[in-house]
């Protein structure tokens, strides 16, 4: 039997600094477009356009990545004035509070705050930590008042990081609380899924598919109606949708049509400013929709994301919620 858990509180962080989609693309070289035959202008017109991408936070050079997230851990010690050692796992949600200037960030949290009784766990699925994280507190956090901290980052050195084909990377920071006694929100549920289509194919030699985008985008959409089946959840009773910042498109437009759900459940309003974030799109989209919450019937908030691997292997997570009373 699965443990009631909750979430109890929910932080974000984006630099002030941005920079356009125009100087990402004027960043790229210039063979990119080139090769594939088209105008950098046009396309970056149409993608504007389509994605609704416009800003992008960048972390400065001199920004202290780990003093931010101190600041960060700090207001939470604070306004929620729990006990350090009742944080019994400490979540790393990106490589890069693993590894970055020859330190582990997570580690020294973990010390600064005394933490001395929270195992650390990486979740190395960037675009889904946040996510798989609240599903495995289902079962780890099967004691009255134990608590699991998520953290989760992504930084990108160069410019040319940022533009993977489909969408624009940002920088930011996500937080969260997650506990084993009443919160703002009830983690009901959680499903998730790995595809190893890729790297199967690569090993064994096989064709890969032609349409990358198209196909993932399909069995996210057979992955949504599953897990609805599975919480016997009715689209009608679903409030919102939380969506990573990826392109406007996608949600609006694509995942809508196919699920045969309103576009307006899709939560879209951060799409414009910030560029996708990882699974910060996540954490940040939920507290700002929470904040500016209506009266409604319909009680079932929905996380959903895919992540693309490296090897273009992909996981999909999605996590239901309801209110704690």
């Amino acid at each position: 039997m699965e443990n009631e858990t909750y979430i109890k509180y929910i932080d974000y962080y984006l630099p002030e600094n941005y920079i356009t989609v125009d100087d990402v693309f004027s960043s790229l070289d210039a063979k990119i477009f080139e090769e594939k035959n088209i105008d950098r202008d046009i396309f970056c017109s149409k993608f504007k356009k389509e994605t609704r991408l416009d800003k992008i936070s960048v972390l400065k050079k001199e920004d202290d990545l780990a003093s931010i997230v101190f600041g960060m851990v700090d207001k939470l010690l604070k306004e929620t004035r729990i006990n350090p050692q009742e944080i019994d796992y400490l979540v790393c949600g990106n490589e890069v509070l693993l590894r970055h200037n020859n330190a582990s960030i997570v580690h020294y949290i973990q010390k600064a705050f005394d933490f001395e009784k929270s195992t650390i766990i990486p979740l190395l699925q960037p675009c889904a930590a946040s996510l798989f994280a609240m599903g495995l507190s289902k079962s780890l956090l099967d004691e009255e008042k134990k608590n699991m901290l998520i953290l989760t980052a992504c930084k990108w050195e160069q410019i040319e990081e940022r533009f993977i084909d489909f969408t624009i990377r940002g920088d930011g920071i996500g937080l969260l609380l997650v506990g084993s006694d009443t919160g703002l929100l009830k983690i009901t549920g959680w499903n998730s899924c790995n595809l190893g289509d890729s790297s199967y194919n690569k090993i064994e030699n096989k064709a890969q598919g032609q349409d990358f985008r198209g196909g993932m985008i399909s069995r996210g959409v057979s992955f949504i109606e599953e897990t609805l089946r599975k919480f016997n959840l009715e689209k009608d009773e679903i409030e919102k949708v939380i969506v990573p910042n990826v392109r406007y498109d996608v949600y609006y437009d694509v995942y809508s049509h196919y699920l045969r759900m309103n576009p307006k459940l899709f939560y879209l309003d951060n799409v414009s400013n910030g560029g996708h974030i990882c699974d910060i799109d996540i954490v940040r989209n939920l507290k700002d929709y929470l904040q500016n919450r209506k009266e409604t019937k319909k009680h079932s908030i929905i996380l959903y994301t895919p992540d693309v691997e490296r090897t273009f292997d992909v996981n999909y997570h999605l996590v239901l919620l309801n209110n704690a009373t």
